[in-house]
């Protein structure tokens, strides 16, 4: 009869363990169902346009200690893809001391996957594997954040939006920087938080230690600067009293004033810690070369100069932290090289060209990009919060909500970063919006409201868009990186509103040689033109070569006959077409008119019939260049008049011209 009577401590114990287990499952299999659809699509894709670049920059800086590449792709997501490759034995084909003015880094990226004997699927597969458990770290940041707002049911909510966007999918399977960076950059945002609320030695750690990482991680991470400020302006703003722990002491600070103090100490410490974490990321040391005397200083001089020329105030800050080597100049470098390209870059949207980018660009990839069903459950979300403080007949009460208050750093971070994104004119891809997904994310925790308290009808409603999200995942499956919703028409019309890593990023080529094997049956001529950083050749694809953007050029001479034109979507819609061919042969094909392409016609057809590009003078290799970038814009005009017969991947299209379309053309 004792035992029955005094249960409590085993009951209790056995209670815990039943809620801990039955929280978990649901938990283990999202990300479960979350990583068989990255390996079983992303992962059977070809390398992207970043990944050999990424890949060789993180190796490169562990294994040689080399700054340049990592300088500019992020010291720790490069490093941290690459780790396994170092317990492989690997041939680096840049041996020497000046790999800044020795060696161009997108060729030695090549070099270094496909043309050193290397196996390159091997050492993608090992990156990729990286960048999937940070995406699954990434998924379990998202539960616990929106737990800690809206309970299991809400966390749990969050995490299936998560498991389920084509966004995730699609970059959690790739050797990139992305899905790292916003694993860092999410959980700085938390952390932030956390400290202007509650300011103690583990709070103060480990913001300090996530902004750190934040900064190695991605030059962007500028931005938390004007967040931070924002949230501890909000944090006085709203008078809540804060607390202070210190060596076992507690302080409950309630005057503006008071709380400023402690509040400017943590800052200065976390300040302090990023400033040193830079320093570690660059092995202590302020030369970014090994060699100061050799070429590479004069090299770096000058590209370092000109992007502060062309960088306003921040390039006056870089000049004098440079010059008061106050950072490492490896990192004064890599963050001169981003504002320089944030000034003016190649965009593409809705058939439109610009270098200075549209601010609406953002809110228009969020509107193709998103699933339907996703936007509408993100709407529902936030009329949920507004509603359940409507209905307190006090409009003043809204923001004083406790569930509002603690969404408040995803509501600003959402509202400053797409500021930084609209006035951006780096206009090149989606995937700078993941981080804003996640605050959404965490958002629409609050959709366990309407599902646990809310009429019957809206719970329908609910569970129906998570169905309809879930399906329309599933359909998309193995092409996420190309998704497109149906306000954009489908994904097999994406390319006719974004290109580039929205849409299309070298990943189908794969799929292209398997689509040529199986119809190409009557031996016809095939003609590739290819915008990846991957060697065609390395997966057998037999083709003969049209312009393409930073992919291996053909050495044979050639006339475009009839045959089977497999055109990539970036190439197609002409988007760093002037800017290679300028690169290539300093001609602007701005400058270019019918009468211009038939003389450079005439003269090729002057040349022998069984020479190659070799064979040719210096002049002669230069004309056929720009004759061949020529003859590509106006094969695509023509193309543009017709639909393609098929899209593979939805990134490559494939047009069979008969030798009629040919003459028409290009008429006599």
């Amino acid at each position: 009869m004792g035992e029955s009577q005094n249960p409590d401590y085993p009951v209790k114990k056995s209670i815990n363990r039943k809620g801990i287990i039955k929280e978990l499952i649901p938990i283990f299999l999202l990300l479960s169902i979350y990583s068989i659809l990255v390996i079983s699509s992303t992962f059977r894709k070809a390398p992207v346009f970043d990944e050999p670049f990424h890949i060789t920059g993180g190796y490169n800086y562990l294994k040689n200690g080399d700054l340049k590449m990592s300088a500019e792709g992020g010291f720790l997501t490069e490093a941290w893809l690459a780790l396994p490759l170092l317990s492989q034995n690997l041939k680096f084909p840049y041996a020497g001391d000046n790999f800044f003015s020795g060696a161009d880094e997108w060729e030695t990226s090549r070099d270094f996957l496909f043309r050193s004997g290397n196996d390159a699927d091997s050492m993608i597969l090992h990156c990729r594997i990286m960048v999937l458990l940070s995406s699954i770290l990434l998924g379990i940041t998202v539960y616990l954040i929106s737990r800690s707002v809206f309970g299991p049911g809400g966390a749990l909510i969050s995490l299936f939006i998560f498991a389920f966007s084509p966004d995730f999918l699609a970059h959690a399977g790739l050797a990139t920087t992305d899905m790292t960076s916003s694993f860092i950059f999410i959980l700085a945002i938390w952390a932030i938080w956390r400290l202007v609320n509650r300011i103690s030695p583990t709070t103060v750690i480990f913001s300090s230690v996530i902004l750190g990482l934040l900064f190695v991680t991605k030059h962007s991470a500028i931005m938390i600067i004007p967040f931070y400020l924002v949230m501890i302006t909000l944090r006085l703003f709203f008078g809540k009293p804060l607390q202070v722990n210190w060596f076992g002491r507690t302080f409950e600070l309630k005057t503006q004033k008071a709380q400023l103090t402690p509040l400017i100490v943590a800052g200065l410490v976390n300040a302090a810690i990023i400033i040193f974490f830079i320093w570690a990321a660059c092995g202590f040391r302020y030369s970014m070369l090994k060699d100061d005397s050799g070429q590479d200083r004069i090299a770096l001089n000058q590209a370092t100069q000109s992007y502060l020329d062309q960088s306003g105030t921040f390039g006056n800050l870089i000049s004098t932290a440079r010059d008061c080597k106050i950072l490492p100049e490896a990192y004064l470098y890599g963050f001169a090289f981003f504002i320089k390209y944030g000034k003016s870059r190649y965009s593409f949207l809705d058939s439109e060209f610009s270098t200075q980018g549209w601010w609406y660009f953002f809110p228009f990839t969020f509107l193709y990009k998103t699933p339907l069903p996703l936007i509408f459950l993100l709407v529902i979300s936030i009329l949920a919060l507004a509603k359940r403080r409507a209905n307190l007949n006090n409009p003043t009460t809204f923001m004083t909500s406790e569930r509002i208050y603690q969404l408040l750093p995803f509501i600003s971070f959402i509202i400053i970063y797409m500021l930084f994104a609209m006035t951006s004119r780096t206009n090149i891809g989606h995937r700078h919006l993941l981080t804003v997904y996640l605050a959404l994310f965490v958002i629409s925790g609050s959709l366990s409201m309407p599902l646990s308290g809310g009429r019957k009808i809206v719970r329908v409603i609910i569970l129906s868009l998570f169905a309809w999200l879930m399906t329309e995942t599933l359909i998309a499956w193995p092409n996420y990186i190309s998704y497109f919703n149906r306000i954009a028409g489908g994904s097999q019309n994406g390319y006719k509103h974004l290109v580039d890593s929205s849409l299309d990023w070298g990943q189908d080529l794969k799929e292209l040689k398997k689509w040529v094997d199986a119809n190409n049956q009557k031996n016809e001529n095939v003609y590739f033109s290819f915008f990846g950083n991957t060697d065609v050749e390395y997966y057998g694809v037999k083709t003969k070569m049209l312009p393409s953007y930073r992919s291996q050029k053909s050495d044979e001479i050639f006339e475009l006959k009839g045959g089977i034109y497999c055109i990539s979507a970036t190439m197609f819609q002409f988007l760093y077409l002037a800017e290679s061919c300028y690169g290539e042969t300093g001609f602007d094909v701005a400058n270019a008119d019918d009468k211009y392409l038939k003389s450079l016609s005439e003269d090729m057809k002057s040349l022998p019939k069984t020479c190659k590009k070799a064979d040719l003078s210096t002049e002669q290799q230069k004309k056929f260049r720009i004759y061949e970038y020529l003859r590509f814009i106006k094969l695509c005009l023509f193309l543009h008049n017709r639909e393609p017969d098929r899209i593979i991947g939805n990134s490559i299209l494939v047009f069979k011209v008969s030798e009629e379309e040919i003459k028409k053309a290009f008429p006599d």
